[in-house]
């Protein structure tokens, strides 16, 4: 799963695309806690079309990502941006998963809205 994490505009974007590996996603994450360990910075996920995460990986993911917080942590926000309302809908069952979460994560399918909405 090729990716690519860039600062842009008030928010970091990670971009994903191709086949998605848990090592690779676990990876990410890890590379954003090392950058910005307090998350002081919001994200913005953008998932290609053909990237689908499995279901079954939701819960260890969100798992992990709680880990990865800090107790004092600021917690700037987390948007991903699905490319269909078929990749929304399953992306949604991870925001369910992540809801005890230190920060507030919204799925969307436009990338302006998420990026006005991560910096409002």
């Amino acid at each position: 799963m090729p990716y690519k994490i860039e600062h842009k505009g008030g928010y970091v974007e990670v971009s994903l695309s191709g086949d998605p590996c848990q090592y690779e996603l676990l990876e990410v994450l890890r590379q954003l806690r090392q950058r910005d360990p307090r998350k002081e910075t919001p994200d913005l996920w953008v998932v290609a079309d053909e990237t689908v995460f499995p279901v079954e990986w939701h819960q260890p993911i969100a798992a992990t990502v709680k880990g990865l917080c800090r107790k004092d942590m600021v917690g700037a926000r987390s948007a991903i941006v699905a490319p269909d309302r078929l990749h929304k809908a399953q992306l949604e069952m991870y925001r369910h998963q992540a809801r005890h979460l230190p920060f507030e994560l919204q799925i969307f399918t436009c990338r302006d809205e998420a990026g006005e909405w991560l910096i409002e």
